[in-house]
């Protein structure tokens, strides 16, 4: 063979692996949550002791995260892509080595980049290099920031109040936690929603476990769910913002609405399975839907743990819940064929309010009807909760468990002592909170709030149940008279989802800065409106969206926010640049390959005829 033929071939395979790189590198996903726990296998024999060490109520307790300098940077940078590393991590001395290390979180992940902390909220997974590993019998610990939380206790709490109730509840206690011997602050250690947590609740034998979500805001921006827009102009509205239409996604799915039996109808579930699931575990979920819908709620749900689940829920009144606008945050636990609701997530519970409250009250949301437990959603949008209140005999046992919360829990000062002991506990800790941690004042007034929301309240179910106060929100507002005086009530860390987003001093185009490095840029382009880029990129006459931004105090410098936005339009110019590359590049060598080979094909050998001067091929 020529030379010129193997340079031809060269050419053209170098072409080809160069396409193929890239067409992987661009099209490469982080494996989702679920996808990685369906990699881990059942583990039995285990010793399951770790209730009694990590979750210890008695001290707060310390782990010391050890991460390469430049790889704890990597993972700040691709925070929102949750990406999982290898840590060595020690818990109360103890030392665990190949321990995987992850981000977690949606606006409290955004809040924590807006902000430049190293403080992010983290799942630490023991079994993640190697499967056989376990803390005591744990899988999974979450690791929270509270960053929505300045009492540090909400969860702890509200997991306590469910446990009371006999409702299978994580695990919670408090952590000083330490990166590479800097301290990060004071955390709340959560048991993690996996194996581990099954097995405890109930027993090998355990069912399917489900985590619904159709707010993955992580996942928009790196290009792991597509399904959704971005509507920015939802952040300039002045009662707060709706984050469904903020993002522009669904909550008919997460709402537990049976669709048809289609499996494509319930891909919101299906995604976040925590164990792996097959086509019949599908069906026989979408049937108890089905159940729910036609009436025949014995067979389709364990109504028992529900009712006691929703009477806490109705209590403490989380905002970012099924019973609230946002519809996710919740465990869907199914075994044979019966469905029952898991809590998850309370640090937008007991007064951290406001989300999705637009411009009620304060007596209004502490006075909600105990007939239509739901914030800024319609009860008949919530058909779990909406079939079991609408059945009299149901309702009267739900009643009764409202009863029991306050009885055992509220009225007779347990919580007053609870929530004593645990000041006394994290106190020390609070008092060296890092500079941009919570102050002593915000903490003794968040605490406050928390002792004074369940004294408002307590005293409102109690009037609801008593008949002195109506059940549903019509009554109530034909008599506001009876409803319980909460106007004296005060949450520092309630706001809007705008607020959540852009705490005091920082602004959109701070938060737009903030992610532009850190975004798959054609995953964020592709659900943002061209008319949105547009309008973000060139004024109108009237101003535009910049302007109605600026107007509600969202954005403090138009032009900072065009730059940005211009950033962001010429990084996703260079990406699809790089993606043309490869095309073009094949294009190319192409073209050389059979245009050189045919200039130098050799030159056919020339014949003379015997009289004459043709040449003949």
């Amino acid at each position: 063979m020529k030379k010129q033929t193997w340079i031809s071939i060269i050419a053209m395979s170098f072409a080809v692996l160069y396409s193929i790189g890239l067409i992987i590198a661009a099209c490469w996903k982080t494996p989702s949550p679920s996808e990685e726990n369906k990699a881990n296998t059942p583990v039995n024999n285990v010793a399951f002791s770790y209730e009694e060490k990590i979750f210890n109520p008695d001290y707060v307790h310390e782990i010391k995260i050890e991460l390469p300098e430049n790889e704890w940077e990597d993972l700040k940078l691709r925070a929102l892509y949750k990406e999982c590393y290898d840590a060595k991590i020690t818990v109360d001395g103890e030392t665990f080595y190949h321990v995987g290390l992850r981000t977690k979180g949606n606006v409290t992940l955004l809040q924590s980049i807006v902000r430049e902390w190293d403080r992010y909220s983290l799942i630490v997974d023991f079994g993640a290099f190697d499967t056989s590993q376990r803390y005591y019998g744990l899988d999974k610990l979450s690791l929270n920031n509270n960053i929505c939380d300045s009492s540090f206790m909400r969860d702890y709490l509200c997991y306590d109040m469910m446990r009371s109730m006999g409702i299978p509840a994580p695990l919670c206690s408090f952590t000083a936690l330490y990166l590479n011997d800097e301290y990060l602050g004071l955390y709340t250690s959560v048991e993690y929603m996996d194996e581990s947590f099954c097995v405890r609740n109930f027993g090998y034998d355990y069912g399917n476990l489900y985590k619904p979500e159709h707010m993955n805001i992580a996942g928009m921006l790196t290009g792991e769910e597509k399904d959704c827009t971005l509507n920015l102009s939802a952040l300039s509205g002045e009662n707060g913002v709706d984050a469904a239409d903020f993002l522009g996604v669904s909550d008919v799915t997460v709402s537990l609405k049976y669709q048809g039996q289609a499996l494509s109808y319930y891909t919101d579930i299906w995604d976040n399975a925590v164990f792996k699931v097959g086509k019949s575990d599908k069906k026989r979920l979408i049937n108890s839907l089905k159940q729910i819908e036609d009436g025949s709620l014995e067979t389709a749900l364990d109504t028992d743990i529900l009712l006691r689940y929703f009477a806490v829920n109705a209590f403490v009144l989380n905002d970012d819940t099924y019973t609230s606008y946002a519809g996710h945050n919740y465990g869907l636990y199914e075994k044979d064929g019966k469905l029952s609701m898991l809590p998850w997530d309370y640090d937008h519970s007991l007064g951290c309010m406001g989300a999705a409250s637009g411009s009620a009250t304060w007596t209004e949301l502490l006075n909600l009807p105990i007939d239509e437990p739901v914030i800024n959603v319609a009860i008949e949008n919530r058909p779990v909760l909406h079939a079991l209140l609408s059945n009299e005999t149901y309702k009267q046992i739900y009643y009764g468990y409202l009863d029991e919360l306050l009885t055992s829990y509220i009225e007779n000062g347990y919580v007053e002592k609870k929530v004593a002991e645990t000041i006394e506990l994290l106190l020390p800790y609070v008092d060296k909170e890092p500079a941009d941690g919570v102050s002593r004042d915000r903490f003794d007034a968040a605490v406050k709030s928390n002792l004074d929301f369940c004294k408002y309240r307590g005293q409102s179910i109690r009037g609801q149940l008593s008949g002195a106060i109506s059940k549903t929100t019509q009554a109530q507002q034909v008599a506001p008279q009876t409803l319980i005086d909460c106007s004296e009530f005060v949450s520092p860390d309630s706001g809007s989802l705008s607020d959540l987003l852009f705490p005091e001093g920082v602004y959109f185009e701070d938060l737009v800065a903030s992610l532009v490095p850190r975004i798959n840029t054609m995953a964020t382009i592709a659900i943002l409106p061209f008319e949105t880029i547009k309008d973000l990129i060139f004024p109108s006459s009237d101003g535009g969206l910049v302007q109605r931004l600026e107007e509600s105090g969202r954005v403090q410098d138009g032009e900072a926010l065009r730059s940005e936005i211009k950033q962001l339009v010429l990084n996703f110019i260079k990406d699809v640049s790089a993606l043309l590359v490869a095309p073009v590049a094949l294009g190319i060598a192409l073209i050389f390959a059979f245009t050189y080979g045919n200039k130098r094909r050799a030159a056919p050998r020339k014949k003379k005829k015997k009289g004459g001067e043709k040449n003949v091929v």
